[in-house]
């Protein structure tokens, strides 16, 4: 029984040395005879960006791996969007104008006459002359014709500016003047005849050939100078808070300058025909657009 508990015991450790040595031999890797083994340091791999804790600043002198490719150029920053480029997510603000001409349509109406006193005939005119409440030249084209963009909020934009405002006894036709509000209209005898004015809801004054009054209007709108002595006289002082209005001059033409890009809608307004609406009309920047606008009044009105 000895011998054979000895002989268990010694095959025991005889598998257990076998097994220690196969296992040595698995994890050795066989090296040529008389070189010693060197260790070669793996190349150092920059940190990928997901990494890095956020506001840790990368290592100088790491270098991207060579696995990795070829190294990536940062990306270049966007030139700068110039107005009018597509990419630009801001409004255009370069500032163009209108240019119009107002013109009746076919056929012309015939022109007002009146009977003209005395005094007028003294001045030179005929008989029959003209009113003026509608003023057309050889082409048809309507004076005295106001155009507003309405956009905007009020303002007061004529501060310190005076408009001369020439009222002469001898004149027949009526009249329209534009005044910023916060302008002064400097109402001026033009002519060789004394002037007994009466502004409309203001104020009753006589002017001697030559003298002025000036008057400071304090809201928008629509102020009527009268005369009791010559009822012909007949001067309207258009009072505006929107810098982008105009009146057409004798030949029908305005202007309108430094508009924003977009598109906007045009009113156009007289005393005797009526409100006329274009709507839609674009504007490009520092392009100078023109218009033509015939105006048929017997057409049906056109309301925003």
């Amino acid at each position: 029984m000895r011998s054979n508990t000895w002989i268990a015991v010694g095959l025991s450790l005889a598998l257990a040395a076998l097994g220690v040595l196969w296992w040595t031999s698995r994890g050795a890797a066989p090296q040529s005879a008389g070189i010693a083994p060197t260790m070669t340091p793996a190349p150092a791999r920059a940190p990928d960006v997901a990494e890095l804790e956020p506001g840790a600043p990368r290592s100088a002198e790491a270098e991207p791996s060579a696995e990795a490719g070829p190294p990536v150029e940062p990306a270049r920053s966007a030139a700068p969007a110039v107005a009018g480029d597509p990419r630009s997510q801001k409004p255009d603000l370069r500032g163009g104008g209108l240019n119009g001409r107002v013109r009746h349509a076919a056929p012309l109406p015939e022109p007002e006459l009146f009977d003209a006193p005395p005094l007028l005939q003294d001045c030179g005119l005929p008989a029959r002359c003209a009113t003026g409440a509608l003023r057309l030249d050889e082409d048809g084209a309507i004076a005295g014709v106001l155009v507003e963009i309405p956009m905007g909020a009020s303002e007061r934009f004529g501060s310190g500016k005076d408009v001369d405002v020439a009222i002469d006894a001898c004149d027949p036709l009526a009249r329209r003047h534009l005044v910023p509000l916060g302008a002064t209209a400097v109402l001026r005898n033009a002519g060789a005849h004394a002037l007994d004015l009466a502004v409309k809801g203001e104020f009753d004054v006589q002017l001697a050939p030559g003298a002025s009054k000036r008057f400071t209007p304090e809201a928008a709108g629509s102020v009527h100078c009268r005369d009791a002595v010559h009822p012909w006289i007949d001067v309207e002082l258009v009072v505006i808070d929107n810098r982008f209005t105009a009146l057409t001059d004798e030949h029908g033409r305005f202007h309108i300058p430094d508009l924003p890009r977009g598109e906007y809608g045009i009113v156009f307004t007289h005393p005797r025909l009526g409100r006329r609406v274009e709507a839609d009309v674009a504007i490009g920047g520092d392009v100078e657009r023109t218009l033509d606008i015939v105006w048929d009044p017997r057409s049906k009105p056109v309301g925003r």
